[in-house]
Protein backbone atom coordinates (compact mmCIF):
# COMPACT_ATOMS: atom_id res chain seq x y z
CA UNK A 1 0.00 0.00 0.00
CA UNK A 2 1.02 3.58 -0.65
CA UNK A 3 0.39 6.27 1.56
CA UNK A 4 -0.65 9.51 0.73
CA UNK A 5 1.26 12.55 1.94
CA UNK A 6 -0.34 16.02 2.54
CA UNK A 7 1.88 18.77 1.51
CA UNK A 8 1.98 21.14 4.31
CA UNK A 9 1.50 24.64 2.38
CA UNK A 10 1.73 27.63 4.56
CA UNK A 11 -1.44 30.03 4.76
CA UNK A 12 -1.43 32.72 2.03
CA UNK A 13 0.09 35.85 3.21
CA UNK A 14 -2.46 38.47 3.60
CA UNK A 15 -0.67 41.82 2.33
CA UNK A 16 -1.39 44.91 4.68
CA UNK A 17 -1.87 48.27 3.23
CA UNK A 18 1.36 49.92 4.57
CA UNK A 19 2.99 53.37 3.46
CA UNK A 20 6.32 53.22 1.51
CA UNK A 21 9.22 52.03 3.79
CA UNK A 22 6.87 51.39 6.70
CA UNK A 23 7.31 48.08 8.30
CA UNK A 24 4.81 45.00 8.41
CA UNK A 25 5.60 44.54 12.50
CA UNK A 26 6.23 47.57 14.86
CA UNK A 27 8.95 46.39 16.55
CA UNK A 28 8.50 49.36 19.14
CA UNK A 29 9.41 52.34 17.16
CA UNK A 30 6.17 54.04 17.71
CA UNK A 31 6.31 53.71 21.18
CA UNK A 32 10.15 54.99 21.26
CA UNK A 33 9.20 57.70 18.54
CA UNK A 34 6.60 58.67 21.13
CA UNK A 35 9.16 58.38 24.40
CA UNK A 36 11.34 60.39 21.98
CA UNK A 37 8.52 63.23 21.43
CA UNK A 38 7.78 63.80 24.65
CA UNK A 39 11.16 63.64 25.70
CA UNK A 40 12.27 66.85 23.06
CA UNK A 41 9.24 68.57 24.30
CA UNK A 42 10.52 68.64 27.72
CA UNK A 43 14.13 70.34 27.18
CA UNK A 44 13.04 71.68 24.30
CA UNK A 45 10.90 74.48 25.13
CA UNK A 46 13.23 75.35 28.64
CA UNK A 47 16.23 75.88 25.76
CA UNK A 48 14.01 77.94 23.66
CA UNK A 49 13.50 80.27 26.88
CA UNK A 50 17.39 80.38 27.53
CA UNK A 51 18.90 83.63 26.39
CA UNK A 52 22.74 83.63 27.23
CA UNK A 53 23.62 86.98 28.18
CA UNK A 54 27.56 87.88 29.31
CA UNK A 55 26.22 87.99 33.00
CA UNK A 56 25.35 84.09 32.76
CA UNK A 57 28.40 83.06 30.44
CA UNK A 58 30.60 84.65 32.76
CA UNK A 59 29.13 83.32 35.94
CA UNK A 60 29.15 79.54 34.59
CA UNK A 61 32.49 80.21 33.81
CA UNK A 62 34.63 81.79 36.23
CA UNK A 63 32.14 80.30 39.44
CA UNK A 64 30.59 77.13 38.06
CA UNK A 65 33.61 75.65 35.86
CA UNK A 66 35.71 77.79 37.48
CA UNK A 67 38.12 78.06 34.43
CA UNK A 68 39.83 80.97 32.52
CA UNK A 69 39.56 82.73 29.45
CA UNK A 70 42.10 80.45 27.86
CA UNK A 71 41.13 77.31 29.08
CA UNK A 72 37.37 78.52 28.19
CA UNK A 73 38.88 79.61 24.19
CA UNK A 74 40.63 76.03 24.34
CA UNK A 75 37.00 74.11 24.86
CA UNK A 76 34.96 76.37 22.60
CA UNK A 77 37.60 76.63 19.57
CA UNK A 78 38.01 79.95 19.67
CA UNK A 79 40.34 82.53 20.58
CA UNK A 80 40.94 84.42 23.82
CA UNK A 81 39.59 87.63 22.90
CA UNK A 82 36.40 86.28 21.17
CA UNK A 83 35.45 85.04 25.31
CA UNK A 84 36.59 88.58 26.11
CA UNK A 85 34.46 90.43 23.64
CA UNK A 86 31.60 88.01 24.54
CA UNK A 87 32.02 88.84 28.47
CA UNK A 88 32.46 92.69 28.33
CA UNK A 89 29.61 92.84 25.55
CA UNK A 90 31.22 94.04 22.28
CA UNK A 91 29.71 91.05 20.79
CA UNK A 92 26.61 88.96 22.01
CA UNK A 93 27.68 85.74 23.24
CA UNK A 94 26.88 82.83 20.84
CA UNK A 95 24.15 80.48 22.03
CA UNK A 96 26.48 77.07 21.19
CA UNK A 97 29.18 78.53 23.61
CA UNK A 98 26.60 79.10 26.32
CA UNK A 99 24.81 75.80 25.79
CA UNK A 100 27.98 74.64 25.65
CA UNK A 101 28.86 75.12 28.91
CA UNK A 102 25.64 75.17 30.86
CA UNK A 103 25.67 71.54 29.57
CA UNK A 104 29.14 70.97 31.01
CA UNK A 105 27.96 72.22 34.51
CA UNK A 106 25.11 70.42 34.46
CA UNK A 107 26.52 66.70 33.57
CA UNK A 108 26.86 64.13 35.51
CA UNK A 109 30.83 63.89 34.59
CA UNK A 110 31.44 67.24 35.83
CA UNK A 111 29.61 66.60 38.94
CA UNK A 112 31.55 63.88 39.82
CA UNK A 113 34.91 64.95 38.45
CA UNK A 114 36.33 65.58 42.05
CA UNK A 115 38.97 63.63 43.11
CA UNK A 116 37.29 62.64 46.15
CA UNK A 117 34.03 61.08 43.72
CA UNK A 118 37.17 59.51 41.18
CA UNK A 119 35.11 55.92 42.69
CA UNK A 120 31.75 56.87 42.33
CA UNK A 121 29.41 56.52 39.25
CA UNK A 122 25.85 56.51 38.58
CA UNK A 123 23.88 53.24 36.49
CA UNK A 124 20.47 52.18 36.01
CA UNK A 125 19.29 48.86 37.41
CA UNK A 126 15.71 47.48 37.53
CA UNK A 127 13.56 47.44 40.66
CA UNK A 128 13.54 44.11 42.22
CA UNK A 129 11.09 44.70 44.61
CA UNK A 130 8.73 45.59 42.20
CA UNK A 131 6.02 42.60 41.65
CA UNK A 132 6.15 43.07 37.88
CA UNK A 133 6.94 41.24 34.91
CA UNK A 134 10.57 41.96 34.06
CA UNK A 135 9.68 44.05 31.02
CA UNK A 136 7.42 46.23 32.83
CA UNK A 137 9.81 46.91 35.35
CA UNK A 138 11.04 50.85 35.82
CA UNK A 139 15.10 50.90 36.04
CA UNK A 140 16.07 52.89 39.53
CA UNK A 141 19.30 54.96 39.29
CA UNK A 142 22.14 54.51 41.86
CA UNK A 143 25.49 56.00 43.19
CA UNK A 144 27.76 53.04 43.27
CA UNK A 145 30.91 53.17 44.74
CA UNK A 146 33.30 50.87 42.37
CA UNK A 147 35.55 49.71 44.99
CA UNK A 148 33.24 48.59 47.75
CA UNK A 149 30.07 47.73 45.95
CA UNK A 150 27.63 49.76 48.16
CA UNK A 151 24.69 51.70 46.30
CA UNK A 152 22.47 53.86 47.08
CA UNK A 153 19.30 55.10 45.39
CA UNK A 154 17.57 58.39 45.82
CA UNK A 155 15.36 57.39 48.47
CA UNK A 156 18.06 55.94 50.56
CA UNK A 157 20.17 59.13 50.16
CA UNK A 158 17.06 61.16 51.72
CA UNK A 159 16.57 58.64 54.27
CA UNK A 160 20.17 59.02 55.46
CA UNK A 161 20.06 62.74 55.22
CA UNK A 162 16.79 62.19 57.54
CA UNK A 163 18.62 59.85 59.86
CA UNK A 164 21.90 62.43 60.20
CA UNK A 165 19.82 65.48 60.93
CA UNK A 166 17.83 63.22 63.93
CA UNK A 167 21.35 62.25 64.69
CA UNK A 168 22.76 66.23 65.03
CA UNK A 169 19.49 66.83 66.77
CA UNK A 170 19.70 64.08 69.25
CA UNK A 171 23.55 65.18 69.76
CA UNK A 172 22.83 68.60 70.64
CA UNK A 173 20.11 67.59 73.64
CA UNK A 174 22.69 65.62 74.73
CA UNK A 175 25.21 67.98 75.05
CA UNK A 176 22.09 70.56 76.52
CA UNK A 177 21.77 67.44 78.62
CA UNK A 178 25.10 66.83 79.74
CA UNK A 179 26.06 70.86 80.44
CA UNK A 180 22.96 70.76 83.30
CA UNK A 181 24.10 67.37 84.61
CA UNK A 182 27.66 69.20 84.73
CA UNK A 183 25.91 71.94 86.45
CA UNK A 184 23.67 69.92 88.81
CA UNK A 185 27.27 68.46 89.87
CA UNK A 186 29.05 71.40 90.37
CA UNK A 187 25.76 72.75 92.86
CA UNK A 188 26.08 69.13 94.67
CA UNK A 189 29.51 69.58 95.30
CA UNK A 190 28.92 72.58 96.55
CA UNK A 191 26.03 71.54 99.07
CA UNK A 192 28.19 68.64 100.47
CA UNK A 193 31.28 71.25 100.97
CA UNK A 194 28.80 73.50 102.78
CA UNK A 195 27.50 70.79 104.72
CA UNK A 196 30.95 69.75 105.72
CA UNK A 197 31.97 73.00 107.02
CA UNK A 198 28.65 72.97 108.90
CA UNK A 199 29.95 69.82 110.44
CA UNK A 200 33.12 71.49 111.27
CA UNK A 201 31.55 74.14 113.45
CA UNK A 202 29.53 72.17 115.06
CA UNK A 203 32.34 70.14 115.92
CA UNK A 204 34.49 73.24 117.10
CA UNK A 205 31.23 74.49 118.71
CA UNK A 206 30.89 70.79 120.89
CA UNK A 207 34.79 71.78 121.78
CA UNK A 208 33.94 75.33 122.99
CA UNK A 209 31.01 73.88 125.09
CA UNK A 210 33.27 70.89 126.44
CA UNK A 211 35.93 73.70 127.39
CA UNK A 212 33.71 76.05 129.01
CA UNK A 213 32.09 73.14 131.11
CA UNK A 214 35.96 72.35 132.10
CA UNK A 215 36.77 75.74 132.68
CA UNK A 216 33.30 76.30 134.53
CA UNK A 217 34.46 73.39 137.07
CA UNK A 218 37.91 74.85 137.79
CA UNK A 219 36.05 78.11 138.48
CA UNK A 220 34.30 76.55 141.12
CA UNK A 221 36.60 73.51 142.26
CA UNK A 222 37.41 73.81 146.40
CA UNK A 223 40.66 75.01 147.32
CA UNK A 224 42.31 72.88 149.69
CA UNK A 225 45.20 74.68 151.41
CA UNK A 226 48.91 72.86 151.64
CA UNK A 227 50.30 71.51 154.49
CA UNK A 228 53.64 73.21 155.29
CA UNK A 229 56.79 71.23 154.82
CA UNK A 230 58.66 70.43 158.28
CA UNK A 231 61.98 72.22 159.00
CA UNK A 232 60.98 75.41 157.15
CA UNK A 233 59.40 78.43 158.63
CA UNK A 234 56.14 79.08 158.01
Amino acid sequence: MTRAYALKCPPPRVTENKRPGQRLRDHGARRRENAWRAFQAAWQKPINEMRGTAEEFFHIRRNVLVLNRVQTARLLRVTKDSVLKWEHGVHPVPFYAFLALLLISESVHYKLANEQWKDWHFAERFDADQVLPAKKRKSIAYLIHRRSGACFSSDDLLFIHGQIQKLAQLESEALALRDKVDELVGENTHLREMFRVDGVTAELHGMRAQLDALLGRVNTATVLPLRAVEGKAA
